[in-house]
């Protein structure tokens, strides 16, 4: 009798432990983002670079901007950002299509400050140079997918859609068009919720988000809980950190 209460107690303990930490893979093929959280509209950030003594190395304006249309008859996400900075070398234009039913990418298109274009078409099992694009740097690119991956230019808008809990974390597929780093499965953990005080003293519940890259590499999202906007992230890799401030 003693020996089957143990294992019933051991039963119930395990499942309250894997319900606390439980980990979701987020698979667009079968919907597992919440789309009916993203809304058209545009979201401007202050993105900085700091020291460890507190100098600011680098500043830059980010406008991003979501917007529903079509795209070869079918229902689209396209991302539109602008990246503004006083070095215009590192200014930057990004023009992404996705589907609207699951955000997976269909095209993307990246100029810089110097002129440098990136482009290419997605496919379920592969990403290629958009050879209709003229000047294409990445002309002869191609990476062959086990699966669909998405868009890690998109994260801010992306984590709008997840299905946020306490105590879970995701598994995402993310892959930065064009990188010599193929597509691969990242950890971003829920670490819990904060009340965010603004600078004009309001308050926005938020979760916190946050996946660890390597030792002392890290970053931490704040996303609104109402909005689903990413209103703050702080990122660390080794001494030097990078933040964005929605404003």
């Amino acid at each position: 009798m003693a020996n089957r209460i143990l294992t019933v107690l051991i039963i119930v303990l395990m499942s309250n432990i894997e319900g606390f930490s439980q980990i979701d893979t987020i698979n667009i093929d079968t919907h597992d983002l919440q789309m009916k959280h993203l809304k058209e509209g545009k979201n401007k950030y202050l993105v900085y670079i700091e020291r460890p003594d507190g100098v600011v190395m680098d500043m830059s304006i980010w406008e991003r901007e979501i917007v529903f249309s079509k795209f070869k008859n079918e229902q689209s996400i396209n991302i539109i950002q602008n990246w503004k900075n006083q070095d215009t070398a590192k200014t930057r234009y990004i023009y992404s299509i996705n589907k609207r039913e699951n955000f997976e990418p269909l095209y993307h298109y990246a100029k810089s400050g110097t002129g440098k274009i990136d482009a290419f078409n997605f496919a379920s099992n592969k990403i290629v140079a958009a050879d209709s694009v003229t000047n294409n740097s990445k002309a002869d690119f191609k990476v062959d997918l086990q699966t669909a991956t998405l868009n890690w230019e998109l994260d801010l808008e992306v984590f709008q859609t997840l299905p946020f809990a306490e105590g879970k974390t995701f598994r995402i597929n993310f892959y930065h068009p064009g990188s010599k780093s193929l597509p691969k499965y990242y950890e971003y953990k829920v670490e819990g919720q904060e009340t965010l005080t603004t600078v004009n003293n309001k308050s926005i519940d938020c979760w916190l988000l946050k996946i660890e890259y390597a030792p002392k590499s890290s970053a931490t999202f704040w996303i609104n809980k109402t909005t689903r906007d990413v209103v703050k992230m702080t990122e660390v890799f080794n001494q030097i950190k990078r933040y964005k401030v929605k404003f």
